[in-house]
């Protein structure tokens, strides 16, 4: 069955987990790209791992303003932006 089947009902939400590096400014602004695409009412996430030699550390970033339609046609596209198994329902 499709994700957006599958996905968690209201309330959940659509967390995209990124590592830094590779993580970087272009991709960040086309990940909001494909965000602005697919408007809606779930609400987004972003888990980032900085990979720092000296002190690694994990970020929950929400993102209150920025909401979209969970599909998909979203998961591939911010795959294709940001890699496979990068987007998650929580």
């Amino acid at each position: 069955q499709p994700l957006s089947v599958l996905a968690a009902g209201p309330g959940s939400t659509v967390e995209v987990r990124l590592a830094a590096p590779p993580l970087d400014r272009p991709t960040l602004e086309a990940l909001a790209e494909v965000f602005g695409r697919h408007r809606g009412d779930d609400p987004v996430a972003l888990r980032i791992e900085l990979r720092r030699p000296a002190r690694p550390m994990r970020l929950l970033a929400t993102l209150p303003q920025t909401r979209v339609r969970f599909s998909d046609t979203l998961v591939d596209e911010v795959e294709r932006v940001c890699g496979k198994g990068v987007v998650a329902w929580v």
